[in-house]
C-alpha cells in the first residue's frame, strides 16, 4: 500500500529492499518505511531537509548513514527492531 498525502510518504509492509535515492529529492516531512526489508538507507537521505519524522523500524538495517545528522528538522527517528551494530558518530 502506498499513500502520498502532501508531504507524507507511507510505504510500510511492502518488502522494499532499497529506498531509491530520487525519493530524497521530494519535500517530505514524514517518511514511513517500517516492516520492509531495507538493508541500508541512501546517503542522499541527508538532502531531506524538511523531514520531521522517519520510521525505518522492523527492517534489516545494520547501520545508519552519517548524513542523518544533516537533518536539522528531524524530530522523530524510529529505528527499532533492526540489526544495527553501530550508530553514526556526531560531528
Amino acid at each position: 500500500m502506498c499513500i502520498h498525502i502532501d508531504a507524507m510518504f507511507f510505504y510500510s509492509r511492502n518488502r522494499l529492499t532499497c529506498l531509491p535515492s530520487a525519493m530524497c529529492q521530494l519535500p517530505l516531512e514524514i517518511l514511513l518505511l517500517s516492516n520492509n526489508k531495507l538493508k541500508q538507507l541512501p546517503t542522499e537521505i541527508g538532502f531531506c531537509k524538511t523531514l520531521i519524522e522517519l520510521d525505518v523500524s522492523c527492517n534489516v538495517l545494520i547501520n545508519l548513514p552519517p548524513q542523518l545528522g544533516q537533518l536539522s528538522s528531524l524530530k522523530c527517528l524510529n529505528a527499532q527492531n533492526n540489526l544495527l551494530i553501530e550508530l553514526p558518530l556526531g560531528k
